[in-house]
């Protein structure tokens, strides 16, 4: 099967660009001829091994509509896979010019549309485009159940061109060496673990409020430490030091999970997730994890009472009873919940959706 995959950038650091590489390397392991294509270039994009590459050579939406059309026709494939708003709309606009000898295309969801229009940046003028572009794909593939059926109302997608295909947030961890359990917990010490940008949507703000109200039940002190860069972050540090709360500015770092303390405790304040990637991935380093129900897409990410809780309040007090309601003994025995994240579960339930859509068309080379 021939594959081209769509996104703005590679450059493997977090949300769509890994699963796009996860996604790539998976198909040509499996003997498809895979291609990414890029539409915003940086330079540092990376591919892997046996997946071939293409970069937009101009910018602006109707000249990269065109190229992509020119180069589906010249260079013919059986799916376009595309990621991430911008590229799911310029694929399906491409692909109409082409008329009859169009490729199959299959565009993604990510995120739940309407907990983002909370968010001062998210782009309305996408929004609309997608509403009325994206009942032209042949399937939407969503990263989890929420966000499937927020899909089927607001595109106007019948629930049988809408498939739910886990993010393989656990490939990256397969590999991974199991720390030993020999650390000492300090009953007296808690460690909160903050694993997300540091931009409005995430709010982790409400983490440094969360540490403030537990100091008292833990007499050697919270630490909040926070994986992740953004524009919040001289905003965490003022608020920690008006509160009095100890807190560790990590920065982005690619294995945060090896940098937990033992027996931390990673809490989640977003607004939304389309999924919570990092939910699984604390799971899967033996770490509890606190988010909360409103926080719609996150609850395909964790196991209530087994990986971690899903609260149904949403305040400082609120999570910080959770926390405290909560062991911090390792997560264990979840492997069977954590292979439906591998590279291999992903990869193949995105590879039986391709290969039936692309089927619809006849015959396909392999």
């Amino acid at each position: 099967m021939r594959v081209l995959v769509i996104l703005p950038t590679l450059t493997v650091t977090a949300g769509a660009e890994v699963v796009a590489w996860e996604w790539a390397r998976y198909l040509a392991q499996v003997g498809d001829r895979v291609t990414v294509y890029v539409t915003h270039p940086t330079g540092e994009e990376m591919v892997p091994d046996g997946v071939s590459s293409v970069k937009a050579t101009r910018a602006g939406v109707v000249a990269q509509i065109w190229d992509l059309a020119q180069y589906l026709k010249n260079q013919p494939v059986d799916v376009v896979v595309a990621l991430m708003p911008y590229c799911n709309i310029i694929s399906i606009a491409a692909a109409r010019l082409l008329g009859g000898r169009r490729p199959k295309v299959v565009i993604s969801a990510h995120n739940l549309v309407h907990g983002l229009r909370t968010v001062p940046d998210s782009s309305s003028r996408q929004h609309w485009l997608a509403r009325r572009t994206y009942r032209y794909a042949d399937l939407l593939v969503a990263v989890s159940h929420p966000v499937g059926a927020e899909a089927t109302a607001e595109y106007g997608l019948p629930w049988n061109r809408v498939a739910v295909v886990p993010n393989p947030a656990f490939a990256k961890m397969q590999n991974r060496v199991t720390r030993p359990d020999g650390h000492a917990v300090d009953p007296g010490h808690l460690d909160l673990v903050v694993p997300a940008r540091l931009i409005p949507q995430k709010r982790p703000l409400i983490a440094v409020d969360v540490a403030a109200t537990l100091s008292q039940a833990f007499p050697g002190g919270v630490t909040v430490h926070f994986f992740g860069e953004g524009a919040l972050h001289e905003a965490i540090v003022s608020r920690a030091r008006e509160t009095g709360v100890d807190v560790v500015m990590h920065g982005f770092v690619h294995g945060w999970i090896d940098e937990c303390p033992a027996g931390s405790i990673v809490l989640l304040t977003s607004i939304v997730e389309g999924f919570g990637n990092v939910l699984v991935e604390a799971a899967a380093g033996g770490f509890k994890s606190i988010v909360s129900s409103r926080c719609m897409g996150a609850a395909d990410a964790v196991v209530p009472g087994i990986t971690g809780e899903l609260i149904a309040g949403d305040s400082a007090a609120d999570y910080a009873a959770a926390i405290l309601g909560t062991s911090r003994e390792s997560v264990r025995n979840v492997e069977p919940w954590l292979r439906r994240f591998s590279l291999e579960s992903s990869g193949g339930i995105l590879r039986d959706a391709l290969v039936r859509i692309a089927n619809r068309a006849g015959a396909i080379e392999s």
